[in-house]
């Protein structure tokens, strides 16, 4: 959770609403029920951005500590997320979803033997594993290394598998909840 200097770096200021009491149930305003107004979204927007520039600070303490400690020259450091968030992209306002503001995370390996560089296609998390082992100096890994600039363009797959329905069906209608049902996968 960000302290209260990262809110208030991004938390608006002209919005009426305290970032204390801000509560926005994301299935309330997709399936119609609760509306939620642009100034709610936007305010849990801002309290998102302060969330993930705190995060920022702490993987560069903990580099610093790697550092201090003397051993940043060995360690490979990986930072990435599993989703991300909709806040009113596609009337979507949580990451129950395969839009891009949900499936398009950052991916960072900050490894201290090899130059910067950076991939703009998408790649699959699943190729984290033979990349990492690979680094370590393990062989016979299926699967490419991130690091191979030759890999294969293969499709990168994105999945929903479904939702809690039974906890959803407990405050909102079956007949509404019909549409989010299904798995989907998206490539």
């Amino acid at each position: 959770c960000a302290s209260e200097s990262y809110i208030e770096r991004y938390f608006p200021d002209y919005i009426d609403i305290s970032p204390d009491t801000l509560e926005l149930d994301p299935w309330a305003h997709i399936l119609g029920v609760d509306e939620h107004t642009p100034a709610e979204i936007r305010a849990a927007e801002g309290l998102y951005t302060a969330a993930i520039d705190y995060l920022d600070d702490q993987v560069q303490l903990l580099l610093d500590g790697l550092a201090d400690a003397g051993v940043r020259e060995n360690t490979i450091v990986v930072v990435t997320s599993d989703h991300g968030e909709a806040f009113g992209e596609y009337g979507r306002l949580d990451h129950n979803c395969l839009y891009q503001p949900v499936t398009r995370v950052p991916l960072i390996i900050d490894h201290p033997q090899r130059d910067h560089s950076e991939v703009t296609r998408p790649v699959n998390l699943r190729s984290l594993y033979p990349t990492l082992l690979g680094a370590a100096g393990i062989d016979g890994v299926e699967g490419a290394s991130l690091f191979d600039q030759s890999m294969p363009t293969n499709p990168v797959v994105s999945q929903y598998l479904e939702l809690h329905i039974k906890q959803l069906g407990r405050r909102f209608d079956a007949e509404m909840l019909a549409p989010y049902r299904e798995r989907l996968q998206s490539s």
